[in-house]
């Protein structure tokens, strides 16, 4: 169909501010199902489609987790997932085009995303 574009990969990015309170308020928990979902439809109907994971503002704790976790995964999921304490503008802008990155994060899009609290 003209103007319709197939989905060859999928650059994923989260900003994790507030995940130990979210964590130890329990309000993570209301989102796990989303998640789940999210992950099983992304499994089952375009594998091997994520190229980057890319978390950010990601806690020490997290961090240091994650570096355990990360000798039981697949070497080549592993290989697509990054954690950084800040947020990276410039890995933003090399794997993203600018008006896709919410002005927040230093492109030029606009759309007024749904947010999650962790209050």
């Amino acid at each position: 169909r003209s103007g319709c574009r197939t989905v060859d990969r999928i650059v994923y990015f989260a900003d994790a501010d507030g995940i130990v309170k979210s964590i130890t308020n329990r309000k993570i928990w209301k989102v796990l199902p989303l998640l789940k979902t999210l992950v099983t439809l992304i499994e089952c109907h375009y594998p091997e489609i994520v190229e980057h994971i890319v978390l950010f503002n990601v806690p020490k704790v997290a961090s240091a987790v994650y570096k355990v976790v990360k000798a039981f995964l697949d070497p080549v999921t592993a290989g697509k997932i990054e954690l950084f304490s800040g947020v990276p503008y410039g890995r933003f802008k090399e794997l993203l085009e600018e008006d896709v990155i919410p002005v927040e994060y230093g492109g030029t899009n606009r759309i007024d995303y749904p947010q999650t609290s962790s209050n």
